[in-house]
């Protein structure tokens, strides 16, 4: 493929005229193996050659070159600019695909001059336009334009989805506007947008922040109000506040509720630090039972939980080696 527009090239010195079907299957080939350098190459020629410039392909052109992660936003801006003067009257979709690419390298207010050009040429951006622009605002901390960008969606008549609420409410914890973004949360309930695990757990992550271990148990209460269940993430932060904050046999209950769930994924960093916290609290013996009990589910602690286990045992010869050597093979993971 890297010979195409070599051979391109020649076949133009010597005449050989090229099919428009020719040119579809090599753009659409060159794409979908990730050059789309080449496959822009391609479609200049096809241009040079006089062919009409068809909406389909420049779609595909520029889906495909958001989808890459070697270029730059003036790349991408210049390109989808040359279709526009080509022709090319980009839809609802096109304009989505650009402002996503923009959001993902951090160029936030690229993507807000885009929804600008969206509106000037006539299209209604949707709620999924919006809640990329949002999300652009809030990681990129420009938190006065998410909030702009939040009322203007309101006073364009679309209703905030789960999505929406998750962006901005994001975007109050991370200004350390708890009660803000615990009251957006009700309102949204209000609204009759239901709350979901993620909304739960970025509201957790502001509380562990700040150590809040009360305000983290009321949130988990709540969840289970709302028939929410705890994900990997939620057990993840929870057990981290709790072993942070001494409350350790809280930390282990977790531990083991989240083992009896079986959830993949789990981070054995967090529970080795939860076994460190053990040890070092002279609670050994149920530090051991949790490193059988995560065995028993295949999942190892880790070099630094066991180094911990044997230095608080020391010298207590009343621990049999039978038994030691026992704990060792029980937790031979494949």
């Amino acid at each position: 493929m890297k010979m195409v527009p070599e051979i391109l090239l020649k076949s133009q010195a010597m005449n050989i005229r090229m099919e428009e079907s020719s040119f579809r299957i090599l753009i659409s080939a060159l794409c979908r193996i990730k050059r789309v350098a080449h496959a822009i190459e391609v479609f200049h020629r096809m241009i040079a050659d006089g062919f009409i410039v068809e909406a389909e392909i420049c779609s595909f052109l520029l889906s495909s070159l958001c989808e890459q992660t070697d270029v730059s936003s003036a790349d991408v801006i210049g390109f989808f600019g040359e279709l526009r003067k080509l022709g090319f009257v980009p839809g609802l979709i096109d304009y989505a695909n650009l402002m996503r690419f923009l959001v993902k390298g951090g160029y936030s207010n690229d993507a807000v001059d885009v929804l600008d050009q969206m509106k000037s040429d006539g299209i209604k951006p949707d709620i999924v336009c919006y809640n990329l622009v949002l999300k652009g605002a809030v990681d990129s901390r420009d938190f006065a334009l998410a909030d702009k960008v939040f009322d203007e969606l309101l006073l364009y008549g679309l209703v905030p989805d789960i999505r929406t609420y998750n962006v901005y409410i994001d975007g109050l914890c991370k200004q350390g506007k708890m009660e803000a973004g615990s009251k957006m949360v009700a309102s949204m309930q209000e609204l009759g947008c239901k709350p979901d695990v993620a909304t739960f757990n970025t509201l957790l992550a502001a509380l562990s922040k700040t150590g809040n271990m009360e305000g983290a148990r009321e949130l988990t209460r709540e969840m289970g109000r709302n028939g929410i269940g705890k994900d990997m993430q939620t057990y993840e932060m929870l057990i981290k506040l709790f072993t942070s904050r001494g409350e350790v046999l809280e930390a282990c209950g977790l531990v083991e509720e989240l083992l009896h769930k079986r959830l993949d994924g789990f981070d054995v960093g967090v529970a080795g630090n939860l076994i460190c916290r053990l040890c070092r609290s002279g609670l050994t013996d149920k530090a051991v039972e949790l490193i059988v009990h995560m065995a028993e589910r295949n999942v190892c602690p880790g070099f630094g939980a066991w180094e911990a286990v044997l230095f608080s045992w020391g010298s207590r010869l009343e621990f049999p080696e039978t038994a030691f050597m026992g704990l060792v093979d029980s937790v031979q993971i494949e």
